[in-house]
């Protein structure tokens, strides 16, 4: 009889630990877990180069007029041997926009900057300065941040996020400023957004069985805001670099 007794016993035990759900760990909701990224920046303060050229001054101060004239630059200065216009808006990325009545497309970013030219003897000086974007607005969502991991806030406290303009219905992304300003406040926003939604799911559903395909797919299209966000930078670094090879082949490749 005692036997009989602990037997059941260890059959009971038995079943309890292995016929237990296993807990929701960030992996188990979503491969890799938590999304982490490391703040490098790719704008410079300032981009600035020299190329050499074998026209005179007169013809090249023309060369660069003239490029300024036919793109309707906005010109700061026009002297003998300094120009300087604003680059102004110029489009990053496509939007498609669907409406009742049509769909159309628009950029996702304008980036605009200021371009100083100094001309010396044999070649010219380029400068790129006071860069600046201007996004499409983006929001994150109230509940997610208030389960975002610390290191996450910790982040968009050294990127200056004011984390006190959070309201009810989320909070806006900052859209104008300086390219690295903004994008980091935007990626750790959209990150902490994102990974507290994993803790939100983890918090609901508790065990592996209680994990619902819908959540899966909502982080999966977090995922995809994030890196598209993250290839808007590089696109916005890039068509600043596309402008510079513009410039120098307008002016140089003349001859």
């Amino acid at each position: 009889m005692q036997k009989i007794i602990l037997l059941a016993l260890a059959t009971t035990f038995s079943i309890s630990c292995f016929g237990k759900k296993p807990l929701l760990t960030p992996d188990l909701v979503i491969s890799g877990g938590y999304l982490n990224y490391e703040q490098n920046n790719l704008f410079p303060e300032k981009i600035e180069g020299l190329v050499d050229y074998k026209i005179s001054k007169d013809d090249l101060h023309k060369r660069i007029a003239t490029f300024m004239f036919l793109n309707k630059f906005d010109i700061v200065m026009d002297k003998e041997n300094r120009l300087v216009f604003l680059c102004k808006d110029i489009p990053v990325g496509t939007d498609i926009v669907s409406t009742p009545v049509a769909s159309f497309t628009r950029s996702r970013s304008k980036v605009s900057f200021i371009v100083t030219i100094d001309i010396i003897d044999s070649g010219y000086k380029y400068e790129i300065s006071d860069i600046s974007t201007n996004r499409r607005v983006e929001r994150v969502d109230i509940e997610c941040l208030e389960l975002a991991n610390q290191v996450d806030i910790e982040k968009l406290k050294e990127v200056g996020f004011d984390i006190g303009t959070i309201s009810f219905a989320g909070m806006d992304m900052p859209t104008k400023g300086k390219p690295n300003m903004v994008h980091w406040k935007r990626l750790f926003g959209m990150v902490a957004e994102r990974n507290g939604y994993v803790n939100m799911c983890i918090k609901q559903g508790k065990t592996i069985s209680g994990l619902k395909p819908k959540w899966i797919e909502k982080i999966k299209k977090m995922d995809a805001r994030i890196t598209s966000e993250i290839q808007l930078y590089k696109d916005e670094y890039d068509s600043v670099i596309d402008f510079l090879k513009k410039l120098n082949e307008k002016i140089i490749v003349q001859e």
